[in-house]
């Protein structure tokens, strides 16, 4: 499995920070593929920081060298290689998070209304 290197870590956000504006600095780069923001599963709270996923772990490779330590919303960023189980671990939270349970509800009163 080679997607430690294609997700990277990114540190030091401003609370202000969305997914669209992480996005929006890392496409440059190449094609992204998934954009998180970590939150704490009590308060919802930003945690400053989040992941940024490529397509290519060259593209990945050049987003580090342009924007470790550049500045988003007037904060230093620091951009690295994901850790294979922080990923993991902050995902967990995010697929038992209320929004994903609250789109299956959706989801499933949809299907149910066109039966």
């Amino acid at each position: 499995r080679m997607t430690e290197k294609k997700t990277l870590y990114v540190g030091g956000l401003s609370e202000a920070i969305s997914k669209d504006l992480l996005f929006s600095a890392f496409i440059p780069f190449g094609e992204v593929t998934d954009v998180q923001i970590a939150r704490d599963p009590g308060n919802n709270d930003h945690k400053g920081f989040g992941f940024v996923e490529f397509e290519a772990p060259e593209d990945a490779m050049a987003a580090i060298d342009n924007m470790n330590h550049a500045e988003i919303l007037g904060r230093t960023i620091y951009v690295s290689i994901a850790n294979e189980q922080s990923v993991m671990k902050t995902r967990a939270i995010w697929e038992e998070d209320s929004f994903v349970a609250k789109r299956v509800a959706d989801m499933e009163e949809t299907e149910s209304a066109s039966n």
